[in-house]
């Protein structure tokens, strides 16, 4: 079924004009038949299923029903990465998306190989929140995570988190993936911070930890920067939703 994010609240029984852009992907692109059926995820992130109709041209959406949709990942899980280089935050904020993450933040931090310009900031947080949405809307999640840029790591929101520090030198000691098992039993939002391609510093190992954050290995080899969250999300989806359930089935 197709699924569509629409910047309104929705009511059953109304019938609403097509947005330009769904409109455009509907008729041009899925060639939809009149009656087809749509899902669209309003401002609260509530999903109704609505039927197409054409009149004198133009596309409508009739509200049939209310749907609930349980796709989202139990827990909030805030991934903040240090600024990646050429487009790789496009690659981290679309696949983080489509595994569940709550909120993206790009952090500036002491080894990071770039840097953003502040007067580009604003377009490129533009560019990344469109591919959050239209992953979000692949993925058939009812969250679109926000996309955020950090300029320095003390204007991070630390409190009332689980914070954790997927850190290197850690990988290094420690030849066990990490263990999430006390997460899995948590509400409380996890906030999860990796580095850059140049790692993390001693200074910002030492503020984070003193924030109350727990450094983290991600098993025995050196993921990529842009990997990292992802074997993160990946393991965490693994123990709060039973990822693997539908394995173990057919087994």
């Amino acid at each position: 079924m197709q699924h569509y994010f629409i910047d309104e609240v929705v009511t059953l029984k109304q019938i609403l004009p097509c947005p330009e852009n769904i409109r455009h992907h509907l008729r041009d692109v899925m060639r939809v038949d009149q009656g087809q059926i749509i899902r669209l995820l309003d401002q609260n992130e509530e999903a109704f299923l609505a039927e197409i109709s054409y009149r004198d041209g133009e596309i409508f959406l009739e509200i049939q029903s209310k749907e609930n949709l349980q796709v989202e990942l139990p827990v909030h899980v805030h991934i903040v990465c240090g600024l990646p280089k050429k487009d790789k935050a496009d690659f981290i904020v679309q696949k983080a998306t489509e595994l569940g993450a709550y909120e993206i933040s790009f952090l500036a931090m002491e080894r990071s190989v770039t840097q953003w310009v502040d007067k580009k900031v604003s377009k490129k947080l533009d560019r990344l929140q469109t591919i959050a949405r239209q992953a979000a809307q692949q993925s058939q999640r009812t969250h679109v995570p926000k996309v955020n840029f950090v300029k320095n790591i003390g204007d991070l929101c630390l409190a009332d988190h689980l914070l954790y520090l997927a850190d290197e030198e850690l990988a290094k000691k420690n030849t066990k993936a990490f263990d999430l098992t006390d997460l899995a039993r948590s509400q409380t939002p996890i906030l999860a911070i990796f580095g850059p391609e140049g790692g993390i510093s001693p200074k910002e190992r030492e503020f984070i930890i003193g924030a109350g954050g727990k450094g983290i290995a991600l098993g025995p080899r050196i993921l990529r920067c842009e990997t990292a969250p992802l074997y993160f999300l990946s393991g965490l989806s693994v123990l709060v939703e039973g990822g693997w359930s539908w394995l173990s089935k057919k087994i």
